[in-house]
């Protein structure tokens, strides 16, 4: 169930939330509440990775929306957050495995903009099941932009929360986060996974989760993180900037091999309290072979932290040199190349949100090479990439130029 209103509302941050979402004027872009209604129901094809059951006992990996949260006996027994006595929620037995439970895809967001996501959530289970070996639920959000031009989502940050404790009386926990949108996009999906393992105590409920955009974020920790990375001969340049900082601690600067498994290589003090556009930088002279990853943990002096989005860097043997002039440019750029062979390779001119903002082959033969790439005078100011690929896509070289 979809709902667009505006109405101005005062985020607060709760124990076990992410970090501060807005203060001040949000508008709400969507809503999923799970609808209405006295029986059970379940969720469209491809929404969950759990089995939809009707029964009052639900066992690992099974869900229902419901009116009340007690898919057990010895869960808690209440209402969806808002009180509605017809409001359903997601009721969940978590599966043993770790991992997904639950993805949508969100349009009609706001580019350029401060865009927040929080949800509720509660520990169904009542104070003591399962004793001091009880499990308890961890989720992690995950936003990933859609990219029209190639049909493929980007992670743009994602969100982890506190173990969700239980509760003596039916408790719903908000956690939440924010995230600058890029340019151009508007639709993004989102997967939440539980990141607890299965078992006893495993065992939560969820509702209304919220997707809407911050007019007034000056109290947000950070406003306008942005992470970009490019080879640079044989290592690896990763720059950040931010717009506005408040209470900031540092930037820890992580790396993966495959996107998954993720290790420190950096840590930067951060501005602390800035409201001006403040930049970052860190040189990998430890790149490997292959694609790396990185990311940025922005962590807040309390101890709370967001992810940015994903960048990843294909490094290659790099066989000739190639030369790039002038930089700056104005409206045109040269590339020299000597060849050891006759190949036709694709030059490309990319705008820092990654998109192709020109193209073109250049056919080499043995020997030194000249190619012109002209029509660059209507791009505006601003850091641009040349990349040059062989056909395969291998990547020969790559470096950043100034307009």
């Amino acid at each position: 169930m979809k709902q667009v209103y505006t109405f101005a509302i005062a985020l607060l941050l709760t124990a076990t939330g992410f970090a501060q979402v807005c203060s001040g004027t949000e508008t709400i872009r969507f809503k999923e509440t799970f609808g209405t209604g006295n029986g059970d129901a379940s969720l469209p094809a491809g929404r969950t990775t759990y089995s939809y059951v009707s029964t009052n006992y639900l066992e690992d990996g099974q869900y229902k929306l419901n009116k009340s949260t007690q898919g057990r006996p010895e869960w808690h027994n209440t209402t969806d957050h808002t009180g509605d006595n017809r409001g359903r929620m997601m009721v969940i037995n978590a599966s043993h495995a770790a991992g997904e439970f639950y993805r949508d895809t969100v349009s009609n967001l706001s580019p350029n903009k401060m865009n927040n996501v929080y949800l509720y959530v509660m520990n169904v289970n009542t104070l003591g099941t399962c004793g001091s070996s009880a499990q308890l639920p961890r989720l992690r959000f995950v936003v990933e932009a859609w990219n029209s031009s190639n049909n493929t989502f980007s992670q743009v940050t994602s969100f982890t929360s506190s173990s969700i404790p239980q509760s003596a009386n039916p408790t719903w926990v908000k956690i939440g986060g924010s995230f600058m949108l890029p340019s151009n996009i508007t639709t993004v999906r989102y997967i939440i996974y539980n990141d607890a393992p299965g078992g006893c105590g495993n065992d939560l409920a969820i509702d209304d989760i919220t997707f809407s955009d911050c007019v007034a974020a000056a109290s947000l920790p950070v406003t306008g993180l942005k992470l970009e990375a490019y080879a640079k001969s044989e290592t690896i340049a990763v720059n950040w900037s931010t717009a506005t900082e408040y209470n900031t601690s540092a930037y820890i600067v992580e790396k993966s091999a495959d996107g998954s498994n993720w290790s420190v290589v950096a840590n930067e003090k951060a501005a602390g309290q800035s409201n001006f556009k403040t930049n970052y930088a860190y040189t990998d002279n430890k790149a490997f072979l292959g694609t790396n990853y990185y990311r940025i943990k922005q962590v807040d002096v309390d101890g709370q932290y967001t992810y940015s989005n994903i960048v990843m860097v294909k490094m290659v043997k790099v066989s000739a040199k190639i030369t790039v002039y002038p930089n700056p440019f104005i409206s045109q750029l040269n590339l020299e190349m000597n060849s050891s062979n006759a190949e036709t390779m694709v030059v490309r001119i990319l705008n820092q949100q990654g998109q192709v903002v020109n193209q073109s082959n250049w056919n080499l033969h043995a020997g030194n090479n000249t190619t012109t790439v002209g029509n660059l005078s209507n791009l505006s100011k601003g850091i641009y990439l040349v990349d040059v690929k062989k056909q395969n896509g291998e990547t020969v070289y790559s470096t950043k130029l100034v307009k």
